[in-house]
């Protein structure tokens, strides 16, 4: 576990370094997700309106829908992914 401090660091050195890793980082901090979970996720399972990202069933050996509630900030750190280029 980080300390705040330490949290701090962490934070400032994934801004400096930003997308795609650095993202990834302020993501995994704010969320406390598994690394595999944002490295996988979809864009289809971020629900903007409601600030979570739902995980279908399948994605999971377990069967279960995974529900991940987004803080403000973690919302706004998605805002600045860049969309895929639709072909």
């Amino acid at each position: 576990m980080l300390s705040l401090n330490e949290a701090r660091i962490v934070w400032q050195a994934a801004e400096s370094i930003g997308y795609p890793f650095g993202t990834h980082v302020q993501l995994l901090l704010l969320t406390a997700c598994r690394c595999d979970e944002w490295a996988s996720a979809r864009i289809s399972w971020i629900d903007t309106e409601q600030a979570l990202m739902v995980v279908s069933a399948g994605a999971y050996k377990s069967d279960h829908v995974h529900v991940v509630p987004l803080v403000p900030q973690a919302m706004e750190v998605l805002k600045h992914i860049p969309k895929p280029k639709m072909k």
